[in-house]
């Protein structure tokens, strides 16, 4: 298990480190889980992304058909227990 923190510095950086790490799964605040599930093709190895916040039903609806065409898993905090 590699933890990697990955601070914004820029949207291309954060897909950098994520691929270099070969990450499969990242925490990420709300604001930026679109970004990262709207980058699914260009991130191959993620598979899970988890919102440290928690989603509204259309909010969850939303990102959760974005996350189907990535082929990626999306839950939040109160989801992992």
């Amino acid at each position: 298990m590699r933890v990697v923190p990955v601070l914004e510095k820029s949207r291309l950086t954060v897909c950098s480190r994520i691929n270099h790490a070969e990450l499969s799964i990242v925490f990420a605040t709300l604001d930026h889980v679109p970004f990262l599930l709207s980058r699914g093709r260009d991130l191959p190895a993620l598979k899970l992304v988890v919102s440290m916040d928690p989603m509204e039903d259309g909010e969850r609806r939303a990102l959760e058909y974005l996350a189907r065409d990535k082929n990626v898993k999306l839950m939040d905090m109160a989801e992992r227990k």
